[in-house]
């Protein structure tokens, strides 16, 4: 007798990355919507993929814990300002 296969729902999450580089040149990337996740990696895309994971991680704990994700409201705003400064 055949068995019927459950169908599985796959949702998709968007969260921002924003990356900083320390004084040694590699990458910091923290998760504004997620407060406690941040990676430190050698190379951009290696971060990029670590941060991927540990945020999958996360979010599979969460779900086994019966937590609701963190969503995402509002995009982070970021801009750099200039300063001047009198030499003396």
């Amino acid at each position: 007798m055949p068995t019927k296969k459950s169908k599985r729902t796959t949702r998709h999450y968007r969260y921002t990355l924003v990356f900083k580089t320390s004084a040694d040149g590699s990458y910091v990337v923290t998760v504004p919507a997620i407060g406690s996740l941040s990676v430190t990696s050698h190379t951009i895309e290696s971060a990029r993929e670590i941060t991927a994971r540990a945020i999958r991680a996360h979010l599979v704990d969460l779900a086994t814990r019966g937590i609701a994700f963190p969503i995402e409201r509002v995009q982070p705003i970021t801009e750099q300002v200039e300063i001047e400064l009198y030499a003396s």
